[in-house]
């Protein structure tokens, strides 16, 4: 998928400009399946310089120049950005996004209305964008979401049942499955945890495990070795992840 594809960094200025493209196009339609065939890449990368040049040839003057700023800062964007060793995240393409199908919604109302064999051609565009992404829309309309925030909440109320107001640390692994939505709602309730970056260690560490085998003893990440010398008091599995206790050993100093 392309919302899950590693930095482009390893390509020239043409081959990141197609990806930008690729990516673009795949949130504005989510053609689930185009990025098995590259050739559209390219077809589609020239899109928005085909609608811009309708609109220049069809819009009256009167409205000529917002809709040129609205395709030009489109253009502008895949541009700019193919220009960047970045991540593609989906969230990048919002803006953009919305300003492309505004243009094109806009085209469509002004140039459209009467002309019946434009409304035939906009009812096979949509008919083909349903057939293309049915399994797509089937997910998301038919599958329940992982809720995130409720399971954050969930999470944080459970450690603080266990935890009974001693001081403790948090960690997760691996280090890329980060401990920030819960640390809000371990915030929220006034207990957040000691801040490791000023070395603070409590009596108790809890690390949340996302993906096995969890190494939380003797760990490579310091995250969870800044807390010392450790054994597993307790585990608990809530929801998809465990949950570690961590005690520091007999005979260890606590701070």
């Amino acid at each position: 998928m392309f919302a899950n594809s590693p930095i482009s960094g390893s390509g020239g200025y043409g081959a990141r400009f197609l990806e930008t493209s690729g990516h673009f196009f795949y949130q504005v339609f989510i053609p689930t399946n185009w990025q098995s065939y590259p050739f559209l890449m390219v077809l589609l990368a020239f899109v928005p310089p085909l609608v811009l040049f309708t609109v220049l040839k069809l819009q009256k003057v009167k409205f000529k120049g917002f809709a040129i700023l609205l395709l030009l800062s489109v253009c502008s964007y895949l541009l700019g950005f193919a220009l960047l060793n970045s991540p593609r995240h989906p969230h990048y393409y919002g803006p953009a996004s919305f300003i492309f199908l505004t243009s094109l919604a806009y085209l469509f109302v002004t140039k459209a209305k009467n002309c019946k064999m434009c409304h035939f051609f906009i009812l096979v565009l949509l008919g083909l964008y349903f057939v293309v992404n049915i399994g797509a829309i089937s997910k998301q309309v038919f599958t329940k979401g992982n809720e995130q925030i409720a399971h954050s909440r969930r999470v944080a109320i459970f450690i603080l049942k266990q935890n009974e107001g001693k001081p403790y640390n948090i960690a997760t692994w691996p280090v890329e499955f980060t401990e920030d939505n819960y640390v809000y709602f371990l915030n929220l309730y006034n207990s957040p945890p000691l801040d490791r970056r000023k070395l603070e260690i409590g009596q108790e560490m809890y690390v949340l495990c996302n993906t096995e085998p969890c190494q939380v003893i003797n760990s490579p990440s310091w995250n969870i070795s800044m807390f010392g010398p450790a054994r597993i008091d307790k585990m608990w599995k809530v929801d998809h992840i465990r949950i570690y206790k961590l005690q520091h050993r007999a005979n260890e100093t606590d701070n």
